[in-house]
């Protein structure tokens, strides 16, 4: 299959007689008609460009199209009007070598040198973030941004302020609001960029200090005390918010220190919180 299809390309290459509009028989050489690709790097997800680079005009009144081959095709890939073809979209789809022919009125040139393509595919790159929307981070917080490591490559972190970093993996200090929003990690292999998918970053503000007092300093058993917030206007009432109540650094459900050994029972009212004492 191979020989047949170089056969069929090097046939094409005689066929180098072509008339004008005047209906002139113009001789187009083997030489005539230079193919180059204008990339030099063909990745996946872009554009390669085909393009004549010889001659660099033509005569005005010539009416010429441009066939464009692949070694092993019969018919062309494409016809153009200008001396260019342009593949969107790159995939391994595309590989292969390229020629074209031109024609002028029915006439057709020889066929042009060749140019062949390979498209270096892009590579799955792991990314994450430690302030996701339901793991979100709070302000003051150290925010990180992790993503795969690779041979000879060069990184970029993309986010909602543009570029901040080019590191593989990368922290956000003193994190606040305005950091909140989407993260691409783009990584350049051999020319070629590959680009993750997007992870999330959401910092909540920390509320305000809460001041608390107690209504009843000394209570005694079967007495009831009430400890309460004294700024709660300061909060947003609108807000998920959670009340944790704490006693010697740790959450309470049984009291020590103060009130050891006596068992708490909470009824929380907005942002109070009533206890009430049994033996």
């Amino acid at each position: 299959d191979d020989t047949a299809a170089f056969n069929e390309f090097y046939k094409r290459r005689k066929r180098d007689m072509a008339k004008d509009l005047d209906g002139n028989m113009v001789f187009l050489a083997e030489s005539s008609w230079t193919l180059k690709m204008a990339q030099e790097k063909q990745c996946e997800g872009e554009t390669a460009t085909l393009k004549i680079i010889e001659p660099v005009s033509y005569p005005e009144n010539s009416t010429l199209r441009f066939d464009w081959y692949t070694i092993g095709r019969s018919t062309p890939i494409s016809s153009t009007v200008a001396p260019t073809l342009d593949l969107l979209n790159l995939s391994e789809e595309n590989n292969g070598d390229y020629y074209v022919e031109v024609n002028l009125v029915g006439c057709v040139s020889a066929a042009s040198n060749v140019q062949s393509i390979e498209v270096q595919p892009t590579i799955p790159i792991s990314v994450s973030s430690s302030a996701e929307l339901d793991n979100p981070a709070c302000a003051g917080d150290l925010v990180m941004l992790t993503g795969s490591l690779f041979t000879n490559a060069t990184y970029e972190w993309y986010g909602p302020n543009g570029l901040i970093s080019n590191e593989p993996s990368t922290s956000l200090r003193n994190a606040t609001s305005a950091i909140d929003g989407q993260y691409q990690l783009v990584v350049t292999v051999d020319d070629c960029p590959s680009t993750s998918n997007a992870v999330t970053v959401k910092v909540n503000e920390r509320p305000t200090t809460p001041v608390i007092e107690l209504d009843n300093t000394e209570p005694c058993t079967g007495e009831n005390a009430k400890i309460s917030v004294t700024n709660a206007g300061s909060f947003d009432p609108n807000s998920d918010l959670k009340v944790d109540w704490f006693n010697a650094n740790a959450p309470i459900l049984k009291v020590t220190g103060v009130f050891a050994g006596v068992f708490m029972l909470f009824a929380i009212i907005g942002l109070a919180i009533k206890i009430c004492l049994s033996s």
